[in-house]
């Protein structure tokens, strides 16, 4: 399978490159059967932004800033077992987090602005690092990396084999020098577990809707 690139943007496109809810985009969509009004994907994407501020009043309500820069929103709509989904992912909804947001279509609210009105909390997971880190992640460093990430020493095939990191496989001398890197190793492995996690997954083909958790 090829490698998962963060920054394909067909994969992963930025908030002007998303599909509108209220046109049919054949970049995204085919009809299926053809001829049909019914409207399946053509692949998979995500749209990935980070948190800037929560202004949730009647609903929750986020405002976000995409790979380019870009300011948008997020508003969630939610009835029923959505309600009891989002209550369980609610408090990782913090300023500074990364939202995921799967098959995304940006759409026009009734006071004009534009964002993404979301209804389905499936489609949603929120990763608990910036964008910046997230997008600067190559998990392939991880498995040709042939020196500690602590303290930098290289190890050669003869040498003591670098034990992994057993969340991410982030390579060490030991247990020491895994403790003393986690400080700043903690934010790193949360991105790289959500990118390794990806990469298990054929982007290419779509097949079923893919939910977010």
């Amino acid at each position: 399978m090829p490698q998962l690139e963060l920054p394909n943007t067909q994969h992963f496109p930025s908030f002007r490159d998303l599909p509108n809810d209220n046109v049919a985009n054949f970049s995204y969509y085919h009809q299926s059967p053809p001829g049909s009004p019914i409207l399946l994907p053509t692949r998979h994407w995500v749209f990935l932004c980070e948190i800037t501020r929560n202004i949730s009043l009647m609903r929750p309500h986020f405002l976000v800033k995409d790979r380019t820069g870009t300011d948008t929103q997020v508003v969630f709509y939610i009835e029923g077992e959505n309600q009891a989904k989002f209550a369980s992912i609610c408090s990782q909804f913090v300023v500074g987090n990364t939202l995921a947001v799967f098959y995304a279509d940006s759409h026009y609210f009734m006071d004009g602005s534009v964002g993404l009105r979301v209804e389905d909390v499936s489609t949603v997971k929120v990763i608990p690092c910036s964008l910046e880190r997230l997008l600067s992640t190559n998990a392939n460093d991880v498995n040709i990396r042939r020196a500690c990430s602590s303290c930098g020493t290289q190890r050669r095939d003869t040498d003591i084999p670098l034990r992994g990191c057993s969340r991410c496989k982030t390579k060490y001398c030991n247990q020491e020098c895994q403790r003393v890197d986690w400080p700043r190793h903690k934010h790193d492995c949360v991105a790289l577990q959500q990118v390794q996690a990806w990469e298990e997954r054929d982007w290419r083909r779509f097949e079923n809707y893919w939910d977010a958790f």
